[in-house]
């Protein structure tokens, strides 16, 4: 009976114990800086930049922290035309964390001696200087495109891997009597490569035919790639 007595007094300290760290922690909590924001971590951001993505969350060090609003702040930083998704954590004791997906660079758009760095969801961005402007110089396309073509060749464009398209320095609409969306783009390893919209998707196989090209050949040889009606390649040394 003793024993039994003597359990029931350390549970109820243990308790009683338990209850004062928590209520020491509450007040704590609610009577320092910690219930506010402190450090506002940004992640994944490249052309746009943290100062911009926080000042889209509304976030400040004014704000208590636990009330800020996930879906919120997710929501207000995607309003920022450059980004796609966003990710927001709380970091305890009382960090945001704000990991962000931006939309894909497809070129860098002439058009009337101005330049616009042109994302994968048609947003425009103007740049100065020129060398600031990421990806393929992207000239002609639109002045000569209506917004439907535009659009397509922007979709069509941003399909194109990663490898190729840092490959592409220049890319240039080129109409002929028997294509009006015809396209040149000429790549950083000397070769060019003719195509339509329509065709855009075979620059994916860029890499493997020119590696095909080099076996074929025997050693580095640059050309043309045609790819608007099939794909060949002719080497310039035999371009009429």
């Amino acid at each position: 009976m003793a024993e039994y007595h003597v359990l029931g007094k350390m549970k109820r300290f243990s308790l009683y114990s338990l209850l004062s760290i928590v209520a020491l922690g509450v007040t704590i909590y609610l009577f320092t800086d910690y219930k506010y924001v402190d450090t506002i971590l940004v992640e994944g951001n490249y052309y746009v930049s943290e100062e911009d993505v926080i000042i889209h969350s509304g976030l400040n060090n004014d704000q208590l922290f636990l009330a800020i609003d996930q879906h919120k702040i997710e929501f207000l930083v995607t309003s920022h035309p450059v980004i796609q998704s966003v990710t927001m954590t709380k970091q305890f004791p009382n960090d945001i964390k704000i990991e962000v997906l931006e939309h894909k660079v497809i070129g860098c758009l002439e058009e009337e001696n101005n330049y616009f760095q042109l994302f994968s969801n048609g947003y425009r961005e103007q740049v100065s200087p020129l060398t600031s402007c990421q990806g393929s110089i992207i000239t002609g396309v639109n002045a000569y495109f209506n917004d439907m073509l535009l659009e397509s060749f922007i979709n069509e464009f941003s399909k194109i891997g990663k490898d190729t398209l840092s490959q592409i320095s220049e890319t240039i609409y080129s109409p002929n009597e028997f294509n009006k969306n015809r396209i040149i783009s000429y790549m950083t390893d000397g070769n060019k490569i003719i195509y339509t919209i329509d065709t855009i998707h075979k620059l994916n196989y860029y890499k493997d035919m020119v590696n095909q090209i080099y076996l074929t050949y025997d050693g580095e040889v640059n050309g043309v790639f045609d790819f608007e009606v099939g794909a060949y390649f002719t080497p310039y040394d035999t371009v009429k």
